[in-house]
């Protein structure tokens, strides 16, 4: 049957990839999320092709945690248009090689910590359109030397965002216009504890 509310699918490290997207049906419920989770001692690993495709599609539902799992070439999150998505966790998920590694479009209170992002095609982390009081917080972002994107991290509507402890490495811009961090129609920005190593030198660009 659907996963339902305190429901929780581990995924097993078998020395393989999962290959195909995984979509959530339904919500959680306060206090009781809907947990998608590596399994642990081991490293499993979710490849879906194209870079642009979605490996986890939280398909405009609430109260999804997702942690300890490892994707390639593709996005975690809900791609915009589909959905209000609140009170999702992003943790301890080791990412390469996906256009936007984290997507999170429309949602309240959700909480992006603690991953590990090496550069796709376009972003590192998006959270975009009316996502309020998020927190990004000790996550790692690795540029690959001699590629260069469009941004980042892209902030939009990110009201009461707090943006602490992440790390950006050698994150290379592909027009002078863009920046590694970009915030853009932001009210209630906390920002601190952040280093950038590598980078090009537009670093943060606010437009409001």
């Amino acid at each position: 049957g659907l996963l339902g509310p305190n429901d929780c699918l581990v995924i097993l490290d078998d020395d393989g990839n999962f290959t195909s997207q995984l979509t959530v049906q339904q919500s959680g419920l306060s206090g009781k999320p809907i947990t998608i989770i590596g399994e642990t001692g081991g490293s499993a690993n979710i490849a879906v092709a194209g870079g642009s495709a979605r490996c986890i599609f939280i398909n405009g539902h609430d109260r999804i945690s997702i942690y300890n799992i490892a994707v390639s070439g593709a996005t975690i999150g809900n791609i915009e248009g589909n959905g209000v998505t609140d009170y999702i966790t992003i943790s301890g998920v080791t990412s390469t090689g996906g256009a936007a590694s984290l997507w999170l479009d429309e949602g309240v209170g959700c909480v992006v910590t603690n991953n590990n992002v090496t550069q796709g095609s376009s972003f590192g982390l998006v959270l975009f359109t009316d996502v309020t009081g998020a927190l990004v917080d000790g996550n790692t972002f690795t540029g690959i030397p001699g590629q260069t994107q469009v941004y980042g991290l892209y902030f939009r509507y990110a009201d009461n965002l707090t943006y602490t402890n992440n790390t950006v490495n050698n994150w290379s811009l592909n027009a002078a216009s863009n920046a590694v961090v970009y915030f853009s129609e932001v009210d209630g920005l906390t920002v601190y504890g952040n280093t950038y190593s590598g980078c090009d030198a537009v670093t943060h660009y606010y437009l409001t």
